[in-house]
């Protein structure tokens, strides 16, 4: 055999085995890169859960039940009464806090008629109605109809939402008290805690990326980073 073939035959068990050893990193990689997505979804599975249990205690307080009663009342003599004005400083403070304590964006109740009767932040869907107004096609509104016609919690993915100018997600419960409906309550998610997990690069290498979306009727929606 001449020293041409010799070479020859060399330099193609050396390509072979490049090419295997490339492949079986490039198939551990991809491995590596699945558990990671497992992972990721698991721990923002878990906080929804966590989220949703907390919403379900939360709307099956008696207090939860009292402060819409009242709030609702007082909505109906207009939010600058004076009526309002002290069934707000009155349950403000601790509906606040439950809005603070879980890092919640903010807090909802929701009258049967789809008033927006209290928000913790105040922003455009405050005095809204989700009915009829002009963001009744919103997460929000979305979250309050599912609400009264399942009398169940509800989750809605994120989607934009004008009032807060960037996607927002929700979920809701009905509150029920002595088997009367009596509207909802909904809390809007802390973008925050999904980009956390998105955005985290542990594992991911130099050109590794995660992005969050959700199934639609018209493909996948991209909701982060």
């Amino acid at each position: 055999m001449t020293a041409l073939a010799v070479v020859a035959i060399a330099f193609t068990i050396t390509a072979i085995a490049y090419h295997l050893l490339k492949s079986a990193q490039q198939q551990q990689a991809l491995e590596t890169q699945q558990i990671l997505a497992y992972n990721r979804a698991a721990q923002i599975e878990n906080y929804m859960n966590n989220q949703v249990q907390h919403l379900i205690e939360k709307s099956r307080s008696p207090k939860i039940s009292t402060a819409l009663l009242q709030l609702n009342q007082a909505f109906q003599q207009g939010i600058q009464s004076q009526a309002y004005s002290a069934a707000d400083r009155h349950f403000r403070p601790w509906l606040q806090s439950i809005q603070e304590r879980w890092n919640y964006y903010d807090l909802f109740l929701i009258n049967l008629q789809g008033d927006v009767v209290f928000t913790v932040v105040h922003e455009d869907d405050f005095a809204s109605n989700l009915q009829h107004g002009r963001y009744h096609q919103s997460g929000l509104a979305q979250a309050w109809r599912e609400s009264l016609q399942l009398i169940s919690p509800t989750q809605v993915s994120f989607a934009f939402y004008a009032p807060s100018n960037e996607p927002a997600a929700f979920i809701s419960a009905p509150i029920i008290q002595e088997g009367k409906l009596l509207g909802v309550l909904a809390f809007q998610l802390n973008t925050s805690a999904f980009y956390e997990v998105v955005t985290n690069p542990h594992h991911l290498g130099h050109s590794g990326e995660i992005i969050l979306g959700h199934q639609t009727a018209e493909g996948l929606l991209l909701t982060a980073p």
